[in-house]
This record gives structure tokens, sequence and C-alpha cells, in this order.
């Protein structure tokens, strides 16, 4: 892995792949990002060629497969893309991981699992439960006790 001023002067890519194309790597972070569909997860993947690669979760078949493997940082994480599915118009990703022990706090993969269920037991789509790591992080120890 990289130092921290190696990383302060990589440049990331955005990963666009072909139809049969892999991304193999550790996960060195997990953010969220918002376009117009709604919140979608990003990952920085860090090669074993030592290059950095993101990866926009926004397709929904992407979305959904990390949504059920939840990966975590320092995750070893191999991506491929098939292409699109022309009968069923999405576009078809497998996503396998090497877990690893992390102390990091993950993002809610919950909210990315099924974008036409209820998040977390609710109603609402499950976009609209999906929070930031910021907004969910606090040091008050009762913060999840309803009162």
């Amino acid at each position: 892995m990289k130092s921290l001023q190696d990383r302060l002067q990589a440049k990331t890519e955005s990963w666009k792949p072909k139809p049969g194309d892999t991304l193999i790597g550790t996960l060195l972070e997990i953010t969220e990002r918002e376009s117009e569909y709604g919140v979608y997860p990003l990952l920085i993947i860090e090669t074993e060629d030592g290059d950095e690669v993101a990866v926009h979760g926004f397709h929904t078949v992407l979305k959904n497969e990390l949504g059920r493997q939840a990966p975590v940082v320092g995750d070893q994480i191999g991506i491929i893309y098939h292409g699109k599915d022309e009968d069923r118009k999405y576009e078809k990703y497998r996503v396998v991981l090497d877990r690893v022990r992390s102390e990091t706090k993950p993002v809610d993969w919950k909210g990315y699992a099924d974008d036409t269920a209820g998040a977390a037991g609710t109603d609402e789509p499950a976009g609209e439960n999906v929070t930031s790591l910021d907004d969910r992080r606090t040091d008050d120890d009762d913060a999840d006790v309803p009162f």
C-alpha cells in the first residue's frame, strides 16, 4: 500500500469498463456521492500495479451486489463487468471479496441492497434512509437509545 504522501500525489481514474473487464485490488476508501438518481457508493481501489481506481456504484446491479457483500476498507475486492443485458436493459456485474477485519465504520450498505424495497424495515424507499458516514458518527454512547 502507498504512503499517504504518495496517495495525495496519485491521480485516481474512474473505472469505465468494457464487457469482460475486471478490476481487482485493495479497497482503500468508501464514500457516497449523490446524483440526480439518488445516493450511490464510490469505492477507491488500489490495483496490484499501485494505481488507484474510482468505482462509481450507480448501476443497479453493481449497487445491489455491493449492498449484499457489504465490503469494508482493507478488503480485497474483485469486480467484473459482463456488459449490458440487451433484453432486460440493465448493466451486469459480479463482485467477490476476500475479507479482512477492519475497525473502520462501514457504509450503511442496506440502503443499496434493493432500490425497490424499503430500507431498515420501513416503507420508505431504500435510498431515502441512507446517510453519509459523517452524519452517523457520534461520541454519544446513548445515541441509539430512543427517548
